[in-house]
């Protein structure tokens, strides 16, 4: 699942830092809101999906600390 996440980061942040480039290099008139808006928006999906897989974790991990808890009384 972090894979994932971090596909669709990686992508939007190399969309945002394309589009960044063109907009300083380029003018004004040489980005384009819609790859704007497509780099933002796999950016938020990777970070929230990111964010998912980190509380998966935690719970995991929470669950085993009490199911040990429970076994040893």
């Amino acid at each position: 699942f972090s894979s994932t996440a971090s596909l669709f980061g990686l992508a939007g942040i190399i969309i945002l830092l394309w589009q960044l480039s063109m907009r300083y290099l380029y003018g004004a008139e040489a980005w384009s809101w819609g790859w704007a808006w497509l780099g933002l928006v796999l950016l938020v999906i990777g970070l929230q999906a990111f964010t998912i897989a980190i509380i998966s974790l935690l719970l995991k991990r929470m669950e085993r600390r009490i199911i040990d808890l429970h076994r040893r009384r």
